[in-house]
């Protein structure tokens, strides 16, 4: 794999994981493994627009794992009284048995 082609690859890992969060596809399981020797100069800054739009995705899933968490907590209030008001003892027990 050349640098071109790492980069072309992180790219479209970036946008997949984008369509993973807001249309809920599966998330790429390929894996990326970079080329020998150093990155070429004239690459330096579209390798640097792969880490800002991929450190930009990792917002994305930050914000939205809290807004999911919050989600969660706020059913979690809401469904836990109404449980225990179902459980309340009998009114009536018979002990002949």
């Amino acid at each position: 794999m050349t640098w071109p082609e790492l980069l072309d690859a992180m790219e479209r890992r970036v946008q997949a994981a984008g369509r993973t969060i807001t249309d809920g596809l599966p998330a790429p399981d390929d894996m990326l493994v970079a080329p020998p020797g150093p990155l070429p100069p004239e690459l330096a800054p579209r390798a640097a627009a792969a880490l800002a739009a991929t450190r930009a995705m990792e917002q994305t899933v930050s914000r939205r794992l809290a807004e999911v968490g919050a989600e969660v907590r706020a059913l979690n209030e809401r469904v836990r009284p109404a449980m225990w008001e179902e459980r309340r003892p009998p009114a009536y027990v018979d002990t002949r048995a």
